[in-house]
C-alpha cells in the first residue's frame, strides 16, 4: 500500500528554518562579504532571525 506523501501542516519558511535549527544546530552557515566571510552556527542565525521577527511584529510590519 501506498502512503501519501503530503505534510500534515503547510510549508513554509519557519518550519523549514525550525528543523534546520533542531537538526543542524551546530552546523556552520557562511556568509560571503566580498572579501571574507562570516561564520555562525544555524542555531546563532535562528536567534537572531527571531530577534528580527520579533522586532518587526511590534512596529506592526510582519504577523507571526
Amino acid at each position: 500500500m501506498l502512503e501519501s506523501t503530503m505534510q500534515d501542516a503547510p510549508l513554509s519558511i519557519r518550519s523549514i528554518f525550525d528543523y534546520g535549527r533542531r537538526v543542524f544546530a551546530n552546523s556552520q552557515v557562511i556568509t560571503f562579504e566580498g572579501e571574507g566571510s562570516r561564520r555562525a552556527s544555524f542555531a546563532e542565525v535562528g536567534a537572531r532571525a527571531d530577534k528580527l521577527a520579533a522586532a518587526l511584529h511590534r512596529l506592526s510590519l510582519i504577523h507571526i
